[in-house]
């Protein structure tokens, strides 16, 4: 029995995992982050394309070619984002039980708001992952 309940609570959290990976990444790439990018770097005139790149030439260069302390770093603070998207859905799941005896609407602004609070978070950590992967080569 016991084999069983560790595999049944490892697909949750694999589950959970690919939830939070679907409904936190591809807004925070294609929005947050580059809108969060351009506003770190001061630079309102560059496209959010651009800054996708730059991102992500940022942290290929600096996982490739920096020294190991900056890798070290830049791994690290990938691994707080990994994190933090992870909980999102004990989140979700926390506002929604915390909120059962309100209405419907407060159940669903409790959820909607702790979702954006993960989604800005996280790519908050994105950008720091992105301005630590930069220190290396602006020094």
């Amino acid at each position: 029995l016991l084999p069983l309940v560790v595999a049944l609570a490892y697909m949750i959290g694999v589950l959970a995992a690919v939830i939070s990976r679907l409904l936190v990444d591809p807004l925070s790439a294609i929005v947050l982050r580059p809108w969060l990018i351009n506003l770190a770097d001061g630079q309102n005139d560059r496209s959010w394309i651009t800054a996708i790149e730059e991102y992500r030439k940022a942290i290929a260069k600096a996982l490739t070619t920096a020294p190991s302390p900056v890798v070290d770093e830049v791994l690290k603070r990938r691994e707080r984002g990994r994190l933090l998207r992870a909980a999102l859905i004990p989140l979700l799941l926390t506002a929604r039980i915390v909120t059962a005896d309100g209405g419907l609407g407060s159940r669903l602004a409790a959820v909607y708001v702790s979702y954006l609070i993960i989604l800005i978070l996280y790519a908050y950590t994105e950008v720091t992952v992105y301005r630590e992967a930069r220190l290396a080569f602006d020094a």
